[in-house]
């Protein structure tokens, strides 16, 4: 991605509405911003009560060459987290600083369900990419 893919220019690097349940969130760029940017994904939360998302696994990489095999790696051992997005609020995952010319990715196992229970709740997710 270049600097003209950044939330700075009002562009996201994906968006995915009505998501719920369980899923796997699988991502991978470049940054040829030229300079450090931050990386997250914005969760949106459209509902009138608030929703938590699971994570029972979670890898990342950032490196200078192309191979995802970090995020593989730590993928598998099981890191886990959560977050709880307050009704009609936003939330953050995932909020990296990466540095220029470096790919990175994310993959995560999540769960999303309406706080304190354990069914299924939509949600927004948009991946951003935006200086410092």
């Amino acid at each position: 991605m270049d600097s003209g893919d950044l939330a700075d220019s009002g562009r996201f690097l994906n968006r995915v509405t009505n998501l719920q349940g369980t899923g796997q969130i699988y991502t991978w760029h470049e940054n040829k911003a030229g300079s450090t940017i931050k990386n997250c994904i914005l969760v949106y939360n459209p509902n009138s009560y608030a929703i938590k998302i699971n994570i029972t696994h979670q890898g990342f990489t950032i490196n200078s060459g192309t191979s995802d095999t970090n995020a593989w790696e730590s993928y598998y051992t099981g890191t886990s987290s959560s977050l709880t997005v307050n009704a009609n609020g936003y939330g953050n995952l995932f909020l990296r600083d990466i540095p220029n010319a470096r790919c990175f990715g994310i993959i995560a196992r999540v769960t999303i369900v309406r706080n304190g229970t354990t069914t299924p709740a939509p949600v927004t997710f948009m991946g951003f990419g935006l200086h410092e």
